[in-house]
């Protein structure tokens, strides 16, 4: 997790999640995401943010696989693993659409499906988070498929749209309406992650990233660059600690460019495109 996610920063608020991303949750909407009372992290380290009591989603996730929150659901269905993202996705779609039907970690095969969402009178939707590892080799390198294969493959088995929510798509009230409502603009974020675009292995990954993104309409500008902060698009983030390094010269600008891109300056902030 620690080489995965840098320092956190934020709180992040369920009922505000399009403006108040971040990485420190208030213990009351972690009751609402855990389904459990807030006695459950009584034993978690709790700092005062914005004049709440919250607590750092990387100790949230630590506690939660050791089996130290009290009441929790379980880490796995079945014998297959689901994220602290998971769960709130599940609470953002539940917030956003009380009318829906949530199964996850579907059996398919010798996989699962994080989610298949069912709403009245329209399509169920497949849903998949899509973290790092899905793009950039990690610690114990593995083989990492192509995702449009699981993509068509799924979507040819079961008939339903197949979507994939990756780490960079912001975890937000309006990126769940954007799923089911193709006129809501999405959001892109990257304040936290430290594996970056010019890390992903595909040789068309530029196409990947901005397929992904389209189906969010997260892309602003022609690009992807508000995505590293500070306070873009309205919102209380904060800007990525690469930034920095980068205007510095400490990293090279390439480091968020992608295999494939056409114009360097779709991928990164205005802060660094007069430096490249």
């Amino acid at each position: 997790m620690a080489s995965i996610l840098g320092k956190s920063s934020g709180l992040f608020k369920l009922d505000d999640s399009d403006k108040s991303p971040g990485s420190f949750f208030k213990i009351s909407d972690l009751a609402e995401i855990f389904s459990v009372p807030k006695s459950s992290f009584s034993n978690l380290p709790v700092q005062k943010l914005e004049g709440a009591e919250a607590i750092d989603e990387k100790d949230v996730q630590a506690a939660w696989y050791r089996g130290g929150i009290p009441h929790a659901p379980e880490t796995k269905v079945r014998n297959f693993s689901r994220s602290f993202d998971e769960l709130v996705l599940a609470a953002l779609i539940r917030r956003t659409y009380p009318d829906s039907e949530i199964e996850e970690q579907v059996k398919w095969g010798r996989k699962s499906l994080d989610f298949i969402v069912r709403r009245p009178n329209i399509e169920p939707k497949i849903i998949e988070f899509q973290g790092p590892g899905h793009f950039a080799p990690g610690r114990f390198a593995k083989q990492i498929p192509h995702p449009s294969i699981r993509k068509e493959s799924a979507q040819n088995e079961l008939g339903f749209e197949y979507i994939d929510w990756p780490y960079w798509i912001q975890r937000c009230e309006s990126n769940v309406k954007a799923i089911f409502e193709p006129e809501v603009q999405g959001y892109g974020l990257l304040w936290s992650a430290n594996v970056h675009f010019g890390e992903f292995i595909f040789e068309d990954s530029a196409k990947v990233i901005l397929e992904m993104s389209s189906r969010f309409n997260a892309i602003r500008d022609g690009g992807l660059g508000y995505i590293y902060g500070p306070n873009t698009a309205g919102r209380k983030n904060p800007e990525h600690p690469i930034i920095g390094s980068i205007l510095r010269g400490r990293t090279s600008h390439r480091k968020l460019l992608p295999k494939g891109f056409v114009n360097a300056a779709d991928w990164v902030p205005n802060s660094i495109v007069e430096k490249i």
